[in-house]
């Protein structure tokens, strides 16, 4: 992994993704997340990305420990059981 921003295992997995403060707009991709399976930290933080979360998603991401979605535009009701990892979640506006 050679992006900045973002990291992965030994195996060459993701593992983690920390974009904040980039400027991301646009529409949540939590469909997506779901599909990265090995992902244990998700921060995009003081964006301005929007749209509604469905954390019902955000369960099938077995590994996530470390969720902030903080700062932005996002709507939908949290979930005290979002990921079974979950060590921390920030959902904040």
């Amino acid at each position: 992994c050679t992006w900045r921003g973002i990291s992965c295992d030994d195996d060459g997995n993701l593992v983690g993704i920390d974009l904040r403060n980039n400027n991301l707009t646009g529409f949540f991709p939590a469909r997506h997340i779901t599909n990265l399976h090995t992902l244990q930290s998700l921060i995009l933080a003081n964006n301005s990305l929007s749209g509604s979360i469905d954390y019902i998603l955000f369960y099938k991401t077995k590994l996530l420990s470390h969720i902030d979605l903080s700062m932005n535009q996002l709507n939908g009701a949290a979930d005290i059981l979002v990921s079974p990892a979950a060590k921390f979640v920030n959902f904040s506006h």
